[in-house]
């Protein structure tokens, strides 16, 4: 079976690091695969894909906003000839829905988030609802991303299946924990190092973790690992609140899972979210999770972590310190987590991927 993926570029996110885990397990399972990018931004991930020995095409399209992405699409179709297109992000969403032939491959698109702000444009809801009937299944994230779809377009109930995230659980296990003293210099040995890893985006809040530290006492630390638009707002946030020196920001890192496990606790503080990929690896470490009580993300944690309200920073810290000192049940929480990352391993998602390549393709 030939797969491609199109999707909008390879910036370091949830959907484009799991694309990138994923190929090895599907090229394991003898399809393959080949990708194609609509944008050039994301030289990191694209390098490891291409290290890796996958087929990387790339649009030739100025814009990813450009109608020229369509023929683009049509171009790398011919290419590869695949008998699967599978579709990731707006607007590749759009570009792929019109420019495959309706007697073309098998066309699946992941719904990757609950929220995204077509739906707040109740005039769009015809043209979206016949852009998603292009493609046979809609791969919603969690049963949260899936009950969201359906509220917006009824009809895809036949369509859209709930495929949970997948993660390397191995890789995150073997991954070797980076040192303190290299993630924040001077920390001593008995200060205690909170982590969110995550993005900075109006979805994501890490003001609330920093407002958080600030009720905290001084040996706690926090480390933001990501970039992004807000990353500078947060920063100001830090030094206005006297906390500058307690709060490092050491941008996109490829070494997630080692700097987790040199952490006591992880925090997923977001507004909406449609899965939780970095609460997930955070128990498939054995850290600790805190996570706000959103859709998708709550769904994920269930009971193998801590959930506080979105944006109580009072009630995350008065969390944080009840389990902080109680070594039976930091240990109980750790345990929980790693038990529960079981049921999200990357091998599971890739069969139930291929399994509905199959359907789709008629090969099942």
């Amino acid at each position: 079976m030939k797969l491609l993926h199109v999707i909008n570029n390879l910036r370091r996110g949830g959907a484009e690091v799991l694309l990138r885990d994923s190929l090895p397990h599907m090229r394991d399972r003898g399809i393959q695969v080949s990708v194609l990018l609509l944008s050039e931004h994301g030289e990191e991930i694209l390098e490891e894909i291409e290290g890796m020995g996958f087929r990387v095409l790339r649009s030739r399209a100025r814009e990813l906003s450009s109608p020229a992405q369509v023929p683009e699409i049509r171009r790398s179709l011919k290419t590869v000839g695949p008998d699967i297109v599978h579709v990731h992000l707006f607007p590749a969403l759009y570009w792929t829905a019109l420019a495959c032939p309706r007697k073309g491959p098998g066309m699946v698109y992941t719904e990757h988030s609950t929220t995204n702000r077509r739906r707040g444009l109740p005039f769009l809801r015809p043209l979206e609802t016949l852009i998603y009937r292009r493609y046979k299944r809609i791969i919603c994230i969690s049963d949260g991303v899936r009950g969201e779809l359906l509220s917006w377009c009824p009809s895809l109930a036949g369509r859209a299946v709930v495929v949970h995230n997948g993660v390397d659980i191995q890789r995150i296990r073997m991954a070797r924990p980076v040192s303190r003293q290299e993630l924040i210099p001077g920390c001593d040995p008995g200060d205690r190092l909170l982590v969110m890893a995550a993005s900075f985006s109006r979805k994501k809040d890490q003001a609330t973790v920093i407002r958080a530290l600030g009720l905290l006492p001084g040996n706690f630390r926090l480390l933001l690992p990501g970039d992004g638009p807000t990353m500078e707002g947060m920063k100001s946030l830090a030094g206005e609140l006297g906390l500058g020196q307690r709060v490092s920001f050491p941008g996109n890192r490829p070494d997630i899972p080692g700097i987790l496990k040199a952490c006591d606790y992880a925090v997923q503080s977001s507004r909406a979210e449609g899965f939780g990929l970095a609460a997930v690896e955070s128990m498939a470490a054995g850290v600790p999770v805190f996570a706000s009580r959103v859709s998708g993300l709550s769904e994920v944690v269930g009971d193998a972590g801590i959930l506080f309200e979105p944006g109580n920073h009072e009630a995350l810290a008065e969390a944080i310190l009840g389990i902080d000192g109680h070594g039976r049940s930091r240990e109980s929480l750790s345990m929980k987590g790693l038990e529960r990352a079981e049921h999200f391993r990357m091998e599971r998602m890739v069969d139930n991927l291929i399994s509905i390549y199959g359907t789709v393709s008629g090969r099942s």
